[in-house]
């Protein structure tokens, strides 16, 4: 199945795309509660994990390591990957905003809910992690990697802020998006402004959802997430923007979905569902599970 996923997604991107420029390694699915995927430049050993919030390592091949871990927001959801395999991290990048390291230092690696593994906080420090305060909109290498990391600011449903994550490999780039209040006016603005000119150039080799809602969730709490007919109408905003039907055919990765449960995965509201439903861009959706690999 696995194989066969990775087939199709190569056939998909092979009619514009003649050489990957990214490997994936998804440490989550639809049906999970967890979030996270791998990402190394093509030919490279070296991954970061985006918000990391399973464990990867048993996924790993011979001679791949994790080099640096990159957040989007700081809720344990996105790292506690992280946390419990911060005792086999070796001086690895944290990278995150300023607010979203405060948070983990103070209330995380502190010697009272986990011991501090980082170089920062309380004594002693253990120095598995190096805190990178990542600048906005602003590109950083990622060394030992071959990847540049870049962070667009948005807001996030609690009040706070997240970020979206760009993520560069010779010219082409790998769009991430966690949690977003898509409930503001404008939310995703800063965000467009910056893939207009990607996506006009065929620069996007796809957009990465880690958390959108099914519709389904009758007046549950949505912890984050946008229903998918909300997710669908921001990115009609994107193709306004851009050249026409330059979207068409870009893969929308959807790694996690709320509210989806193993039931409606399989019942009649399944996320592929929702949000084939909605599809009116062309857009080449995919679920990948955990542990699947796409080449991108």
């Amino acid at each position: 199945m696995k194989n066969w996923i990775s087939l199709l997604f190569a056939l998909v991107l092979g009619a514009t795309h003649a050489h990957a420029r990214f490997q994936l390694l998804f440490l989550a699915d639809h049906a999970s509660p967890l979030t996270g995927v791998l990402c190394a430049a093509d030919g490279s050993h070296g991954f970061v994990a985006i918000d990391p919030g399973a464990t990867y390592t048993e996924y790993l091949r011979e001679g791949e390591t994790v080099e640096a871990h990159l957040l989007s927001d700081s809720h344990l959801h996105r790292l506690s990957g992280l946390i419990m395999q911060a005792m086999d991290a070796k001086r690895q990048n944290l990278y995150a905003t300023a607010a979203a390291i405060e948070t983990i230092r103070d209330h995380v690696f502190n010697w009272k809910v986990w011991p501090n593994f980082a170089d920062e906080g309380l004594l002693p420090h253990l120095d598995a992690f190096h805190y990178v305060r990542m600048p906005l909109s602003r590109s950083l290498p990622v060394p030992r990697t071959a990847l540049n990391i870049e962070a667009i600011q948005l807001p996030h449903p609690s009040g706070a802020t997240t970020v979206a994550l760009l993520v560069e490999s010779q010219g082409d780039y790998l769009v991430y998006l966690g949690d977003v209040a898509l409930s503001r006016e404008n939310a995703l603005d800063p965000l467009w402004e910056r893939l207009t000119p990607l996506v006009n150039q065929h620069k996007v080799r796809a957009i990465v959802l880690d958390s959108p809602a099914l519709s389904l969730a009758k007046g549950g709490a949505l912890f984050g997430g946008n229903e998918a007919h909300t997710w669908m109408k921001e990115l009609q905003q994107l193709a306004r923007r851009v050249n026409q039907d330059a979207l068409k055919g870009v893969p929308l990765v959807v790694t996690h979905v709320q509210g989806c449960t193993m039931t409606t995965v399989v019942g009649t509201h399944s996320p592929t569902l929702e949000l084939e439903k909605q599809n009116q861009l062309g857009l080449q959706l995919l679920f990948p599970k955990r542990g699947d690999r796409l080449d991108l």
